[in-house]
């Protein structure tokens, strides 16, 4: 229960900063992001819907990192990308991120936010591109 309120407390905050320029296009995303409206399930949590723009909020655990926050790629392939941050404030993460299929991601994420650590796994069902 405390990691579904945990992401949903992240994915509550706003979201529309856009990723770092220094992020690479990811290959697992290859096809485009598919932008709309994502059922989020962490854990053994209720499914919750929130409207993505952008792939943030999936790779960093619903807190895209800030300005002079360093993300580095450790492996980029069409189904899986595995990124770890770190920020002057002393945030930092990784995340593993598995795509199943074009609308269904599995996210492992762990770290350090607001020095408390979380550990969180979670999946991104698009579900369309309505409104939620």
């Amino acid at each position: 229960m405390a990691v579904v309120r945990f992401l949903a407390l992240l994915l509550a905050a706003p979201v529309a900063a856009q990723m770092p320029a220094s992020l690479p296009e990811l290959r697992i995303f290859a096809g485009g992001f598919p932008t709309g409206a994502w059922e989020v399930t962490a854990g053994e949590g209720p499914a919750r819907r929130h409207m993505l723009s952008d792939p943030s909020a999936m790779l960093f655990a619903g807190r895209p990192p800030g300005a002079g926050c360093r993300v580095t790629v450790v492996t980029d392939t069409p189904a899986r990308a595995v990124l770890t941050w770190s920020c002057p404030g002393g945030d930092s993460g990784r995340s593993d991120i598995r795509r199943d299929h074009a609308g269904l991601y599995v996210v492992h994420a762990q770290g350090v936010w607001g020095r408390l650590p979380f550990a969180i796994q979670s999946e991104f069902r698009h579900v369309g591109t309505g409104s939620n």
